[in-house]
């Protein structure tokens, strides 16, 4: 019985041995971290459902950006569907490395989609 703390803590070593970089490892940290806060960090990882990994996109589709920042801006605005996209693709390598280890006996990844996001287009690749 892994909890899902220590699957985490399992899944940053992988990182840390494939040779990822520094700031690669410390990304997963804090976004699988948000996915902690979330799910609670004693919640066992064969315990987590779907029900589990929706709630947390809605949850997180909800929540002001810097909420919780010590120097909020004047201006409260939602969390852009971009960075749910990011938090939803870092959940989604973690669930897909404990299926693949054989931890999780089901696969996720295909069910747990990335949200809508609008395209945004660099300036310099449309005129080159």
């Amino acid at each position: 019985m892994i909890t899902l703390e220590k699957a985490i803590d399992m899944f940053l070593t992988e990182q840390y041995l494939k040779g990822n970089t520094v700031k690669t490892k410390e990304f997963y940290k804090t976004t699988l971290g948000y996915f902690v806060n979330f799910i609670g960090k004693d919640k066992l990882i064969s315990d987590i459902t779907m029900q589990d990994l929706n709630s947390y996109k809605l949850g997180y589709g909800s929540k002001l950006k810097m909420e919780n920042h010590p120097f909020p801006p004047a201006e409260n605005k939602l969390i852009s569907k971009t960075t749910i996209q990011t938090y939803i693709r870092s959940v989604r390598a973690f669930l897909g490395y404990l299926f693949t280890e054989g931890y999780l006996k089901d696969d996720f990844r295909r069910s747990f989609k990335l949200p809508k996001a609008p395209i945004v287009y660099d300036i310099l690749k449309l005129t080159h």
